[in-house]
């Protein structure tokens, strides 16, 4: 059942997420037909609470949680982690619930060669600078030379 949130229909920026209303003069507490409460009658039967499909599901953070048929990858898990386990889980047949394997371990492949490809192109930038400063240096130091010989000739010049 979906409980909606008082004053959702009027106005734009009250989400229509549930929140109590607690208010004396708000309608929902008052009237009878401003939309369901949530109370303890709507809730499932205790022996199907926090299942999906009437099966337990395991929260898995690392490889060596995943024993189960059912598991469920926590959102914390990176990515690097979370392409093992989505790899073990294809080896022991294991479903995991908030991904489809097949999609997922291609969704990761592809971000971590764009990841990959870019950092070869950082790199490879870097170092076409680092020539390039290294020939500037080079001609600066050439120019300095020939910058204290044109200064030399000319204290000569002066000295004469």
């Amino acid at each position: 059942m979906n409980f909606r949130r008082a004053s959702t229909k009027n106005r734009k920026e009250v989400g229509s997420s549930w929140r109590r209303p607690r208010g004396t003069h708000n309608k929902q507490t008052r009237e009878r037909n401003k939309g369901p409460m949530p109370t303890a009658g709507y809730g499932s039967p205790k022996d199907q609470r926090h299942k999906i499909q009437g099966k337990e599901v395991v929260l898995v953070h690392n490889i060596q949680e995943l024993h189960d048929k059912k598991a469920c990858i926590i959102a914390k898990v990176g990515a690097k982690k979370r392409k093992e386990i989505l790899e073990e889980a294809k080896k022991r047949n294991i479903l995991i619930i908030n991904h489809d394997i097949e999609k997922a371990l291609k969704a990761i492949s592809e971000r971590f060669e764009a990841q990959k490809k870019a950092k070869e192109k950082k790199v490879k930038a870097a170092t076409e600078k680092k020539k390039e400063e290294k020939k500037e240096d080079k001609k600066t130091v050439e120019e300095q030379k020939e910058d204290d010989q044109k200064k030399a000739e000319q204290l000569v010049t002066k000295a004469r």
